[in-house]
Parts: C-alpha cells; structure tokens; sequence
C-alpha cells in the first residue's frame, strides 16, 4: 500500500517549546487512529543515532507532536511502525499480514540563542 508521512516544523508555539506536524495519507485516505513514533538524534562520534521520544495517534490524517526545545542541535522524523492486518485476499492459508513502516523526512531543529 502506498504510505506517505510529511512532517513540518509550526512557529506558532509557546516560548522554549516547538511543534511539529503534518499529514498521514495511506492510499489516498485520511486515516484516524494510525499510531505514529516521534524518533530524536543527535550528532556523535559515530553519526546520528535516533531513539523514540513520543508517540500519537492521527485524527483524520492529522498529527501533532509539542516539545521542549532541545539543547543541543537535534534531528527528528516520524514514523507509522510495521503493524497486523486481515489478509486481503485468502488464496492461501493466512491468519495476518504485516503492512510495512512509512517514515517522514528529517527534520532539524537548533537550539535558541543563549542569552548575554
């Protein structure tokens, strides 16, 4: 099935914070109740590497992320994990069938200035 996750950083929150959201379209519909993970890394010896920091639910293909401003320059996407479904079609024994992830593109987030 074809996923597509688009992810955009809002201006429009209150101070020390920052609010991320976007759309979730699975095969042209809006879905409700899709689960999605916020994954956050920041840059090391080794690369980036990413760990799950929040996680929500569409409501009519919409989703909405509020965070602390971090304190270091910090990288973020979305991602709707692999989850069960009904078979489509029972031409073959089937219980369930896996749909895969989709994830969003990256997103960088700075920290504010620092005060003098």
């Amino acid at each position: 099935m074809p996923y597509s996750i688009s992810i955009k950083r809002i201006r429009k929150a209150r101070p020390g914070y920052f609010r991320l959201a976007g759309t979730v379209n699975v095969a042209g519909t809006a879905p409700t109740g899709a689960g999605l993970k916020l994954f956050a890394g920041v840059k090391g010896k080794s690369g980036v590497t990413f760990k799950a920091v929040a996680s929500t639910k569409t409501r009519k293909g919409k989703y909405v992320f509020n965070r602390r401003l971090p304190k270091k320059v910090t990288y973020l996407f979305v991602e709707r994990p692999p989850t069960a479904i009904a078979c489509a079609v029972p031409l073959v024994t089937c219980t369930s069938a896996i749909a895969s992830n989709a994830i969003s593109g990256v997103v960088r987030v700075v920290p504010p200035p620092k005060r003098r």
